[in-house]
């Protein structure tokens, strides 16, 4: 596995990192037999799709799941992995305080917004108009992923099935005006034009901070289509991925960090590991932090002053706090109904997403994800136990950088995770009542956590933040310019190149660069 060929130039292409957008890359140009070589620091793939195991239960360090968004499971089939992998859907479920809302299809926002105007009567005209567009903004959502895709498919198939498919469609498009113009717009300024309850604002305001209404209205959508994988955690993604870039004889070198990235009359010409070995390629894909990349890993005098000025000035995403449970429960005889992936909100006076870095009581009032993936796979717990997963929003400027010094952990830095562990568990029992009674196993992990097993920038989650006036590439432009750096045969996948981030910004860009890379290389540029 950790082979290396020889030679002046003795690879096509070096991908930097196995996140899910590097092995997107690497396992498509493998299998049309481009030489192709990953490098990742860390001792496994996956960067936050990893899994590890603690006293007999296995839990998902980072992502929980994954979003179809018309990306996954089209790559799996084109990269003829599907049948090696058996992806169960994860029904969702909106948590209130006094009540759980299953979420199976659009409709059902309805029952949603239905609940809140009870708890907001006078709101009610406004969450009418409110409902109204969520309902639109997901149905334009679910048709953009149900079109016909030229990143999975001949170009002429699209094109003859793109006038059926818009047909089909084009119902679902009525409200597409307001969904282009709102790309730029963050969800509480939005929001606060015709809502006069400001608990109402935030509360439908969390996550993301500044997240753009566009996308903060049909979230729900991309929730209803989440998947988890039926043996092996969320881990199972990135090891298929690996064993096809073996099979096809690309190479991985784990524990292997890349310090700099070799750059010869302005272009991308190799890398540079740690220890001084230095390995050379035609083309550099980064699925790593972009601010490092251009801030540590490239010359200054590379990379145009302009460029190098937005990279270091734009806001990075938040983080995630973590608790994990092995709890002493069986998993059918926890009330959730059936859903794997609850979002949950313990309170109606939630704070503001800008309080996450000042107010200490940030995380007893956020909004928080509540999983059970024991509900896809039993054998990540043993026999008539579960796994319990909480998360929410976090910075690693709160609670006074988390009482670290020096950005080393202290008895503050473990005092502060206990209490931040004990108010989630708390809140969690509002879903699943005596749930701090059951607890066999408890770890928990802070922006710290991520930043060190990642390098991720202040341990962010999704690259940028999804801010449309703080974020380095967002929107449209975000995407049509994703993969494309100002240094020639360098290129970025993941969730640095685009806001919104995430999982389907992986994906979707570990393709795309790889469609030019090998078109490049049949061409001889």
């Amino acid at each position: 596995m950790n082979a290396t060929r020889t030679g002046p130039n003795p690879y096509d292409v070096v991908i930097i990192g196995s996140g899910i957008g590097g092995l997107t890359a690497g396992a498509y140009l493998a299998k049309h037999g481009v030489k192709v070589l990953i490098c990742e620091q860390a001792r496994q793939p996956g960067g936050y799709f990893n899994s590890f195991n603690r006293k007999g239960y296995t839990f998902d360090g980072a992502i929980q799941g994954c979003e179809d968004t018309g990306l996954l499971l089209p790559m799996l089939q084109e990269l003829d992995l599907k049948d090696r992998i058996e992806l169960r859907y994860s029904k969702l479920a909106y948590g209130f305080p006094d009540l759980l809302c299953p979420m199976e299809r659009i409709d059902d926002l309805r029952l949603f917004y239905g609940h809140l105007k009870e708890v907001f009567p006078r709101e009610s005209k406004a969450l009418d108009r409110i409902q109204g567009e969520a309902i639109e903004f997901c149905r334009i959502m679910e048709a953009l992923t149900r079109a016909p895709n030229p990143l999975y498919m001949p170009t002429r198939r699209a094109i003859l099935e793109t006038p059926g498919w818009f047909l089909r469609s084009v119902s679902a498009f009525k409200g597409i005006q307001g969904f282009l113009k709102l790309l730029d717009v963050p969800i509480a300024e939005y929001l606060s034009t015709f809502v006069k309850d400001p608990k109402l604002i935030r509360f439908l305001s969390v996550g993301n901070r500044g997240n753009p209404a566009s996308f903060g209205m049909s979230f729900a959508y991309a929730m209803m289509d989440y998947y988890y994988p039926a043996k092996g955690g969320v881990q199972a993604v990135p090891e298929l991925l690996v064993r096809s870039i073996l099979e096809n004889g690309g190479e991985i070198r784990f524990g292997t960090l890349v310090e700099r990235i070799r750059v010869e009359q302005g272009t991308a010409s190799g890398i540079e590991l740690e220890g001084g070995e230095t390995i050379r390629a035609r083309y550099i894909v980064n699925n790593g932090d972009l601010r490092r990349t251009f801030m540590e890993m490239v010359p200054p005098s590379a990379v145009p002053t302009e460029y190098l000025r937005r990279v270091q000035q734009a806001e990075v995403g938040e983080s995630v706090f973590s608790v994990y449970l092995g709890v002493n429960m069986p998993t059918e005889s926890i009330p959730t109904r059936g859903c794997g992936h609850i979002l949950h909100m313990p309170t109606y006076d939630t704070l503001d997403m800008s309080e996450i870095h000042t107010n200490p009581d940030f995380f007893r009032r956020a909004l928080m994800m509540v999983m059970v993936p024991t509900l896809h796979d039993p054998a990540l717990a043993p026999k008539g136990k579960s796994v319990v997963v909480l998360q929410c929003a976090a910075s690693m400027r709160s609670l006074d950088r988390w009482g670290t010094r020096d950005g080393k952990r202290t008895k503050k830095y473990r005092a502060n995770k206990k209490e931040i562990a004990r108010q989630l568990i708390m809140n969690a029992e509002q879903i699943i009542p005596g749930l701090s009674n059951r607890i066999e196993v408890q770890v928990e992990s802070t922006p710290f956590t991520f930043r060190r097993y990642t390098l991720n920038s202040a341990g962010a989650s999704v690259g940028w933040t999804a801010h449309p006036g703080e974020t380095f590439r967002g929107g449209l432009k975000g995407l049509l310019g994703s993969g494309n750096t100002p240094i020639r045969n360098l290129y970025q996948v993941g969730h640095w190149t685009m806001s919104p981030g995430g999982a389907p910004a992986g994906l979707m860009t570990g393709k795309m660069v790889s469609s030019v890379l090998r078109q490049r290389l049949r061409w001889g540029i």
